[in-house]
């Protein structure tokens, strides 16, 4: 069994099981005129449930099928924003998100405003662990995971992702 939160998805078991994960955001990167926001979603710390997820073993193929970030890990809502990038830089899984334009979808707005006035400030990630063991915090090592979806979210569980600007994930 899996401590946090987590959702159990049909067919039970380990491999079946779906692990929530959430990352503060403290710093900002925004491009207004393109309505995109730049973000780690996960890191390598120890969460506030005792685990690790290792960056090197994010499996990201069927997650770029359908690249959504959603609201708070509700599926019965539309998406907010598209991933438009995901990728592995300097160990942090960071991404790029592009809203709709203002005013095709009311929470997407209001999402994207507080994120940029910092009222809001994390995202979470969702994933199926594929491999993983026990590890001395007291929860578990993530050794090889499939990203389902990213959130944007009002409760972090992981106190270390920054939302990024450049090449180099959260420098300055």
């Amino acid at each position: 069994p899996l401590k946090g939160a987590f959702f159990v998805l049909k067919g039970g078991g380990a491999v079946n099981e779906k692990v929530i994960r959430n990352f503060d955001v403290t710093k900002l990167s925004f491009d207004d005129e393109e309505r995109t926001i730049t973000a780690v979603a996960s890191t390598e710390i120890v969460d506030r449930y005792g685990d690790i997820v290792l960056q090197d073993g994010w499996e990201l193929e069927n997650f770029k099928k359908n690249p959504v970030l959603v609201w708070n890990h509700d599926y019965s809502r539309p998406p907010l924003a598209e991933i438009k990038d995901i990728r592995i830089e300097d160990g942090k899984l960071v991404f790029t998100a592009k809203f709709p334009e203002k005013g095709v979808y009311d929470l997407a707005d209001v999402v994207y405003e507080l994120y940029k006035r910092g009222i809001l400030k994390a995202f979470s990630v969702g994933f199926i662990p594929k491999e993983y063991e026990p590890n001395d915090a007291g929860g578990y090592t993530y050794k090889r995971q499939e990203l389902i979806e990213i959130s944007a979210v009002t409760i972090p569980a992981n106190p270390d992702a920054d939302l990024c600007a450049g090449s180099s994930a959260c420098a300055g």
